[in-house]
């Protein structure tokens, strides 16, 4: 199938994994991964980044999210990109389990303890629970 009609479909199609991608395309996995990479596609943050979607197809929310079915999509990157870009974007801090839900993850997940050391994020322990704050705390002046 030519490239066009391809488009057509997969656009049709709404999100596409890399297999469906190959027997739509009639070619090998290589090209269809050149193919995506051209056409500047979104890659899923969850299930293992196995599904794409043209960038024309998704509707983000403020947090810049988009779930297909039980596929989430982001504006961001990939799943720690867009973790940081959630808590820069919230003015009082969220919660690990605020951010778990936002996402679809595991609030225990050991990705929060590689965001604690992420440029700009500051995590602090209150009541029992971990909250990630978008800015260093200001410094006391005696």
């Amino acid at each position: 199938m030519d490239e066009k009609h391809a488009l057509q479909k997969f656009k049709r199609q709404t999100v596409i994994t890399i297999t469906q991608l190959v027997q739509l395309l009639q070619c090998s996995v290589i090209t269809a991964r050149r193919r995506l990479k051209k056409w500047k596609v979104y890659t899923s943050i969850n299930k293992n980044g196995r599904y794409y979607t043209l960038p024309q197809v998704p509707v983000f929310d403020d947090n810049g999210l988009w779930r297909y079915q039980a596929i989430l999509f982001s504006k961001h990157g990939n799943l720690k990109q867009t973790i940081i870009q959630i808590i820069r974007q919230a003015p009082t801090g969220l919660s690990a389990a605020d951010i778990a839900k936002m996402v679809a993850l595991a609030p225990s997940s050991s990705l929060f303890a590689q965001i604690k050391n992420a440029a700009g994020i500051r995590r602090e322990k209150h009541c029992g629970r971990f909250i990630y704050f978008s800015r260093p705390r200001k410094k006391e002046h005696f």
